[in-house]
């Protein structure tokens, strides 16, 4: 092949890849939905449903894959010769030739389906979709479908397949088992982004959605119809969950049953069930539960309503009032009971950081009756009105200044603007505590009124206030709250005058203020100072302390009276020899008693307390210095007997006049 052919081959090729190919003289050009689902890789022909005879001829090809291109009902071609009939609509697959192919409603609706197979298994729209299999965006309305078992509104029995985006309508009953208002039998299956209004009766095993989950996934789906049940395993969602996960989901229609019957799941054996809640009136005589009757699984971050149901009992869940089921925070806020992680909500309320926002709630309370519904639903609800204005001194220019219209849960940005000789303040109104600053996100939970305060660009200067020992501190009348290891701060207008006042704690002493270099600021404990600069003050409170010293050598003892006991106790470190310091409270009354050491006497006391007494008591008021002086004795002589000293000088007399007597003559 020459090179030209070769590119000219190439081209047609990418150009096929990206073209919706033509089933006999018809195409599909239109649909945007068409072949969903469909390797992109992979060429297949994509078959219109254009009437009731097109929808018959698939089971003609049951891996093939089809889009419906309109509504079909009544009127709809071959309505008469294959729905209007004794036994009605022969489901599209069974046992022995399941559905594998795909199968796209393209929201067209199936209108009047009617099936009367009671002695018939795998009863539905489609009667078997076998693994690989999907059917989506298919819409079954006013559906009057009759079967044995494994029966559903769209499916009967989903073996591996996928159902998603899809409804049905209308009531569904079976002679037997394992019948719902959309699928009948789920085993390894998923149904997603679906529902069921339908009412559902059987034996057991039923369920307002699916029946029985059986190792599959329910998931972001919802049910409103009302399950009545013979015997067991019965739930407004799911009737038994077997190793199965049912999650973010609800179901809101009345449930009965005399056992295993649930507002949400009947028998969730083994299986997930969580993010899920139910409303609906629940009544039986064993295992009954408001949201689960009988559980052998995980039930978590789920609720039920204790008033609509009737019932404040459940084998899984938490009970909530129906103000609580209806409030928003019940989902999000993790201070509420039950709630282990906030349900993902649109607008993120209570900032629940979920990025799919699988939830949304009606803040009117007139959708779904002010229930949480999924944002799938894609119902548009009233939205609230933001207004917006400033003070003199600048503008919001973003959204700018008027009154909006936003949808609820969403978010607004807000920004203010100062003009020249003016900053920004503050928003006023109805503005989140954490919110600050000249931009703000609003979210739009509530008509709100925002106003941006603009004041006049004076020079602020800060005021730093510390403390050491204990005490407090009033400014301006008011106690402050200064921080552990640090420094309490707050701005003032320059020139303003501030007033200040320090109380020391019990047993404790106001000393002084310092200002910011350790100056004595003021010895008054009540003072104003003029905001001329940044300034640091600190109050510094105190304990009293008694410093003891010894001149000499003895010891002093020193003890206090225990309140208590009523008796003097000598403290730890009494007695003492030299410099002592014990720092003691107002009015504590210490005992001193001077001891001194052999040959050393008491010579009084000296300092802040004077006295002879070795003795003596003081009660402290005040930091004292005092010192216990000692002084060495002296031998006393004996003034009637001259002592040994005396009477040798009294000798040395004597003779000395005798021997100048003897000179002399």
């Amino acid at each position: 092949m020459n090179m030209k052919l070769f590119v000219a081959a190439i081209t047609l090729s990418l150009l096929l890849s990206g073209m919706l190919v033509a089933v006999g003289s018809e195409a599909t050009e239109g649909n945007e939905n068409v072949g969903e689902g469909i390797e992109e890789t992979e060429l297949r022909s994509v078959q219109e449903i254009h009437n009731w005879h097109d929808l018959d001829a698939v089971r003609d090809d049951l891996d093939g894959d089809y889009v419906l291109m309109n509504d079909l009902d009544g009127d709809t071609d071959g309505y008469d010769d294959l729905v209007d009939t004794e036994d009605g609509w022969e489901p599209i697959g069974d046992s022995d030739n399941e559905f594998t192919g795909s199968f796209d409603g393209d929201e067209y609706e199936v209108i009047d389906l009617y099936i009367n197979r009671p002695n018939t298994h795998h009863i539905g729209l489609f009667g078997y979709v076998d693994d690989g299999g999907e059917v989506r965006n298919v819409s079954v309305v006013d559906a009057e479908v009759d079967g044995g078992e494994r029966v559903g509104g769209l499916v009967g029995y989903n073996d591996g397949g996928t159902v998603e985006n899809s409804y049905a309508t209308g009531n569904v009953s079976g002679d037997y088992h394992n019948v719902a208002g959309l699928v009948g039998y789920n085993y390894d299956g998923t149904v997603e982004n679906s529902y069921a209004t339908g009412n559902v009766s059987g034996e057991f095993s039923l369920g307002g959605l699916v029946s029985y989950n059986y190792d599959g996934t329910v998931s972001n789906s919802y049910a409103t119809g009302d399950v009545s049940g013979d015997f067991n395993m019965v739930g407004g969602l799911v009737g038994y969950n077997r190793d199965g996960t049912v999650d973010n989901s609800y179901a809101t229609g009345d449930v009965s049953s005399p056992e295993e019957v649930g507002g949400l799941v009947g028998y969730n054996d083994g299986g997930t069930v969580e993010n899920s809640y139910a409303t609906g009136n629940v009544s039986g005589n064993d295992e009954v539960g408001g949201l689960v009757g009988s559980n052998r699984g995980t039930v978590e971050n789920s609720f039920w309503d204790i008033e609509t149901s009737g019932i404040d009992i459940s084998d899984g869940g938490t009970g909530k009032t129906t103000a609580e089921m209806k409030d928003v925070a019940t989902y999000t806020d993790l201070t509420n009971a039950g709630l282990e992680e906030p349900w993902d909500f649109f607008g993120n309320p209570n900032d629940d950081d979920g990025e799919e926002e699988i939830w949304n709630i009606d803040a009117y309370q007139k959708v779904n009756d002010g229930y949480p519904f999924l944002d799938w639903q894609d119902v548009e609800l009233d939205k609230f009105q933001l207004t917006v204005d400033s003070t003199e001194g600048g503008e919001v220019v973003q959204p700018g200044e008027d009154t909006f219209e936003y949808e609820q849960w969403s978010e607004v940005d807000l920004e203010a603007v100062a003009e020249e000789g003016y900053k920004f303040g503050e928003w006023s109104g109805d503005v989140p505590e954490d919110e600050e600053g000249e931009k703000i996100t609003i979210p739009m939970d509530d008509d709100k009124e925002i106003t941006a305060v603009f004041e006049e660009d004076v020079e602020t200067y800060t005021l730093f206030i510390g403390k050491g020992g204990q005490g407090s501190i009033e400014l301006e009348g008011e106690e402050i709250e200064i921080p552990e290891d640090d420094l309490f701060e707050e701005e003032f207008e320059e020139g303003t005058t501030v007033s200040l006042e320090a109380f020391p704690a019990e047993d404790w002493y106001f000393v002084e203020w310092l200002r910011g270099d350790q100056e004595t600021y003021s010895e008054e404990p009540e003072i104003e100072v003029t905001m001329d600069d940044h300034i640091l003050l600190a109050a510094r409170f105190g304990e009293h302390q008694i410093t003891l010293d010894v001149e000499g050598d003895g010891q002093v003892v020193v003890e206090g009276w225990n309140e208590d006991t009523e008796e003097w106790e000598e403290i730890e470190d009494s007695p003492i020899w030299d410099e002592f310091t014990e720092y003691v409270f107002d009015g504590t009354e210490v005992r001193l008693t001077a001891e001194p050491v052999d040959d050393w006497a008491f010579d009084g006391w000296t300092g802040d307390y004077e006295s002879d007494e070795q003795q003596i008591e003081i009660t402290i008021e005040d930091d004292i210095e005092i010192t216990a002086n000692f002084e060495e004795e002296h031998e006393e002589e004996d003034d009637g007997i001259p002592g040994f000293t005396s009477m040798i000088l009294v000798l040395g007399i004597i003779i000395a006049v005798a021997i100048y007597q003897k000179k002399k003559h």
